[in-house]
């Protein structure tokens, strides 16, 4: 729904400069688990230094560019709507809704 409504940032390079520019817009960063080490450290360096929270999501960069309908692997997705991050959050930590509970 996020991207639908142009609420993202995809892909590593676009996330880290939209993380460290002036007026960051970035309120939560979803990176995926089988991303390259080093791909994986320097997006948690940057979230941490921003204070910007980061979620390890299971899908690899080739199902993540997949679901996002793009060519090239990505390996990390910013939401840069607060309401969409915050909804994304409760989503991912609620462990009412991996019950199935809504």
């Amino acid at each position: 729904m996020a991207r639908k409504a142009g609420r993202t940032v995809i892909g590593t390079e676009l996330v880290m400069k939209a993380l460290a520019s002036k007026n960051p817009t970035v309120w939560m960063v979803l990176a995926s688990d089988k991303a390259s080490d080093n791909t994986k450290k320097r997006i948690s360096d940057r979230c941490l230094y921003y204070k910007i929270e980061r979620y390890n999501i299971p899908q690899s960069p080739s199902e993540l560019s997949h679901l996002l309908g793009k060519t090239s692997a990505v390996c990390c997705i910013g939401i840069t709507d607060q309401g969409f991050a915050r909804g994304l959050k409760r989503y991912l930590i609620n462990d009412d809704l991996k019950e199935g509970n809504e």
